[in-house]
């Protein structure tokens, strides 16, 4: 959690309304400041511009550039730390991405061991400086 009431702002990449609403709500109720986008074209313009404490990148987006949104958090200087959430299965995800991994969590997941997922990575981060490797 940020320091001095702070959020930590958070990057949702999530295509399906209803768990975009409700994930939105529970990481609000957590303390992060959400930003949902929808597809993968949205999430790139969206890192371009700000920077982000946390992703979260549903693999499955209409657009189809879940990969370059990937690409994007491995190649930046400043990359923040992300995690997977999706309904895709595991070895199909660690094909996409090997560095996936622990970053995974498969939908569907209770929505709070999502929130302590994130800010374990986000404390991670920011503690260790760690661009991005959680």
């Amino acid at each position: 959690m940020a320091e001095l009431g702070l959020r930590t702002p958070v990057l949702l990449v999530e295509d399906d309304e209803g768990v975009r609403r409700m994930l939105r709500a529970v990481l609000r109720r957590g303390d992060f400041d959400v930003t949902a986008v929808t597809t993968g074209t949205e999430a790139l313009a969206h890192l371009s511009e700000r920077p982000v404490g946390a992703v979260l990148l549903d693999l499955d987006l209409p657009d189809g550039r879940s990969a370059d949104v990937l690409r994007w958090l491995h190649q930046n200087d400043e990359n923040p730390p992300w995690m997977v959430i999706s309904a895709m299965d595991r070895r199909d995800a660690l094909r996409l991405d090997e560095a996936i991994g622990k970053r995974f969590m498969a939908k569907p997941f209770d929505p709070w061991a999502l929130v302590d997922s994130s800010r374990a990575m986000t404390q991670v981060a920011g503690d260790a400086s760690s661009g991005g490797v959680w």
